[in-house]
C-alpha cells in the first residue's frame, strides 16, 4: 500500500467520522424534540379528560384534630399531575358523616325474598318493580367516631383535585370488603 493510498484512506476515515459525529449530534436532539412534543400533547389530553372538576377523593384517615381530618391519598390518575399526598379535610356543621356496614345475612335474605315477590306482582300488573334491597345499612356518625386507619370517601362542593385543604360536604366511611368463603379443612 502506497503512502498516497494510506493518506487517502485516513482522510476518508476522518471525513466519515466527522459526518457521523455531526449526524449523531443533530439526530438525538431532533428525536428528543419530537418526543418532548408528544409528551406535551399527552399531558394536555390527560389534564382535560382525567382531572375535569374532581369533587371527591378516597383516602385513609391518619389523624383527627379538632374539626380537621387528615387523609393519606393515592396519587392522581394523570401521571403528569402532582397532587398532594396528604389532605386536610375541614368538617363543618353541615358535613354529613356516615358509615355503611353489611346487613345481617338473614335480614338481607328476607328483604330479597320480599323483593322477588314484589317483582313478580309488578310483572303481572305490567308496572316496574321498586328498588331492590341494599346489602348495606347506613348510620350517621359524629366526627369523634372517625379513627385513624378508616378508609373514607370525601366529597366537596368545589374542585379539590389539587387542594391540600378543603371543606367536606360528605364523608362516607367505607365498608371493608367481605372475606372470601373458605373451604372446610381437609377438603
Amino acid at each position: 500500500m502506497t503512502m498516497r493510498v494510506k493518506i487517502a484512506l485516513g482522510a476518508a476515515a476522518v471525513v466519515i467520522f466527522a459526518l457521523g459525529f455531526l449526524a449523531g449530534r443533530s439526530g438525538p436532539s431532533a428525536e428528543v424534540a419530537r418526543l418532548t412534543a408528544q409528551i406535551d400533547k399527552a399531558k394536555q389530553r390527560l389534564s382535560v379528560s382525567v382531572s375535569a372538576n374532581a369533587r371527591a377523593l378516597t383516602g385513609r384517615v391518619t389523624a383527627v384534630n379538632g374539626n380537621v381530618v387528615t387523609l393519606a391519598v393515592s396519587g392522581a390518575l394523570n401521571p403528569f399531575e402532582e397532587v398532594p399526598a396528604t389532605r386536610e379535610v375541614v368538617v363543618t356543621d353541615t358535613t354529613v358523616i356516615e358509615r355503611q356496614s353489611r346487613k345481617d345475612p338473614a335480614t338481607l335474605q328476607r328483604e330479597t325474598a320480599a323483593y322477588q315477590q314484589e317483582v313478580a306482582k309488578a310483572r303481572a300488573e305490567g308496572v316496574p318493580p321498586g328498588t331492590p334491597p341494599s346489602p348495606l345499612t347506613t348510620a350517621k356518625l359524629a366526627l369523634s367516631d372517625l379513627k385513624a386507619g378508616d378508609a373514607v370517601l370525601v366529597e366537596a362542593g368545589e374542585d379539590i383535585q389539587e387542594k391540600a385543604r378543603f371543606e367536606a360536604t360528605d364523608i362516607q366511611v367505607l365498608v371493608a370488603p367481605a372475606a372470601p368463603a373458605r373451604a372446610p379443612a381437609g377438603k
